[in-house]
């Protein structure tokens, strides 16, 4: 039913773009998403029309299943005049997908590859090129795999101290990190900011308690101890950046954008990030931080000061 309504409103305005991508399901399998794009009635459509098993990952077997999927909703596809990929090279490349659509499908169809995918990109690729950057985002890692274990209830533990030392706001837990989805980076660094405090206390009882086997109180010891000057200096900057591009990422995905919207977006978060470059003050705003060796840590988050340990 579905997908006559979508052929119908695509019948009265004939032309559409195209977006898909490949993916691993649970069960190991790949298949193959399919999206149309079209103007209905001055409002556009963004609608979602199948998924497909796929036995080859060739460019060849990705534009059949397109094809397939088209022709299963009544879709004529030398309508298409745009195409949209991630930037796999079985998409982009010389005889590649978006290559074979124009030779074979549609040849006006225009490919513009997937700007949100490159931003993830440039951001993964910037981040492994810094050694602290990408040692910090490995450490947050083993934070939030340790944290996430109920097996000797360090979430629990985790969420009991919340309550404890901030009463008044809403529990939270540690988000995993993700290559692929880049926003997911920026939600760890900023639960970790935010619940800080909680992570401390947290492994502190888990590294002295009499009641953790020997192995997990020393993975806890070992996580206090490389929780160091830099590691919270990363937290702050990337929560910071990563907000930034988590804006255009979501705008990047937005239904509704055009492309001189995006590109305005793109260059208004460029020019903010060379400025705070330049003046490292401006990327940390009023946060402040203050780390004497070995003895206290102290930072400062909207004016309002956690609360002090020992031992980092």
């Amino acid at each position: 039913m579905i997908r006559e309504e979508i052929s119908e409103e695509l019948s009265s305005n004939t032309y559409f773009s195209v977006m898909i991508d490949e993916s691993r399901d649970i069960s190991k399998k790949e298949q193959l998403s399919v999206v149309v794009c079209y103007v209905y009635k001055n409002n556009i459509h963004e609608e979602f029309l199948d998924f497909v098993w796929l036995h080859n990952l060739n460019a060849k077997s990705l534009k059949d299943s397109l094809c397939t999927v088209l022709r299963l909703c009544s879709i004529d596809p030398r309508n298409c005049v745009g195409q949209t990929y991630d930037g796999a090279s079985v998409m982009r490349v010389n005889r590649g997908v978006q290559q074979l659509v124009r030779e074979e499908l549609a040849p006006q169809a225009v490919y513009i590859r997937c700007y949100n995918h490159r931003l993830n990109l440039i951001i993964v690729d910037s981040v492994r090129s810094v050694r602290l950057a990408d040692s910090f985002f490995s450490f947050l890692e083993e934070i939030y795999t340790f944290m996430s274990s109920h097996t000797h209830h360090a979430h629990e533990i985790y969420l009991a101290k919340q309550k404890e030392l901030f009463p008044n706001k809403q529990i939270r837990s540690l988000k995993r990190l993700s290559d692929t989805r880049w926003s997911c980076q920026y939600l760890s660094c900023k639960v970790l900011l935010d619940t800080f405090p909680a992570v401390i206390s947290t492994l502190e009882e888990i590294s002295s308690s009499q009641c953790h086997a020997g192995k997990r109180a020393h993975v806890a010891r070992s996580l206090l101890m490389n929780i160091n000057f830099a590691y919270i200096l990363c937290s702050v900057m990337f929560t910071h950046i990563l907000h930034k591009t988590k804006l255009v990422s979501d705008m990047l995905q937005s239904p509704s954008l055009d492309l001189s919207e995006a590109a305005r977006m793109v260059d208004a978060v460029h020019q903010e990030l060379m400025s705070a470059q330049k003046k490292l003050g401006i990327a940390f705003g009023r946060r402040q931080l203050h780390c004497p060796r070995h003895t206290i840590l102290r930072f400062h988050l909207s004016s309002k000061e956690y609360i002090n340990y020992r031992g980092i």
